[in-house]
This record gives structure tokens, sequence and C-alpha cells, in this order.
């Protein structure tokens, strides 16, 4: 059996919330989505993922944003990653929102990932800084 992630789990829970919403039976969504009700169901206990094709189909028949399935965890994602990626050196890329949004919801592993670096840019950034004083001393006119 596929191994389900936090993030995926979570989407069951929103793919029965929106059923609900829009009084749909587990046997008349699967048929819109082209799936078995069991799979349905399956997915909705968050016993099997969310494959992406059946995401996009999904929005399509609650008419919503593909975004709309994004839990808090990717709000945060999205979050620092717009942060990370407004320093300067990332200015002549035009990153957008809507892109880091793409990203944690196509790639989330990879959006994860690329958190770390910057943290670790700054930490050596900081050791830079202090190697760099320590090698040249006090800056001129500090008092001593």
């Amino acid at each position: 059996m596929a191994e389900v992630t936090r993030e995926s789990s979570r989407l069951g829970a929103k793919v029965r919330a929106l059923r609900r919403r829009e009084q749909l039976t587990q046997v008349q969504l699967a048929e819109r989505i082209g799936i078995s009700p069991s799979y349905l169901n399956l997915i909705e206990s968050n016993r099997r993922p969310l494959p992406a094709t059946l995401l996009i189909k999904l929005a399509q028949v609650f008419d919503v944003d593909v975004h709309a399935f994004a839990t808090d965890e990717d709000a945060h994602v999205i979050s620092d990653l717009l942060e990370a990626f407004s320093d300067p050196l990332f200015e002549a890329y035009g990153l957008t929102a809507v892109e880091m949004r793409e990203l944690v919801t196509t790639n989330p592993a990879l959006a994860r990932a690329v958190l770390p670096t910057r943290s670790r840019a700054f930490q050596i950034a900081h050791q830079i800084a202090l190697l760099t004083q320590q090698a040249i001393g006090p800056i001129a006119g500090g008092t001593q």
C-alpha cells in the first residue's frame, strides 16, 4: 500500500468537506472525476494519496482554485519561500507568489528542501564576518 504523507492526508478531509458542501455522494463525485467510489473512499479516509490529475479534476468539479486544497503547512512554506526569494540576489528573476504556490503544490519536497539553504547561507555569512573581524581587528576609529 502506498504511504500517505501528512500533507496528503489532510487533502482527504478537504475533499470530503467539499463533497459534502456540494451535497454529493461518493458515488456521484467518483462518477464526475472518473474513478471508482471505493478509490474515492480511500482518498477521503487518507489511505491513498491524491494524485495531481485528480486534484485538478476536483478543482474543476468544485469550481475552486487548486490552491484551495493547500494546507496550513503549505501556507507557511509559501511564506518562507517568499521571504527567502525577496533577497535582492533574486530580483532579476521576477519570482512571484503564484510561482511559489505552484512550487509548493506541485513539488512540496523540493520547496521544503530549498528553505534550509537560506539559513545555511546566513550562517556562513555570519562566520565570514566574524573571521574577517578577527583577521583585521577592530574597525579603525572604534574604542578599544
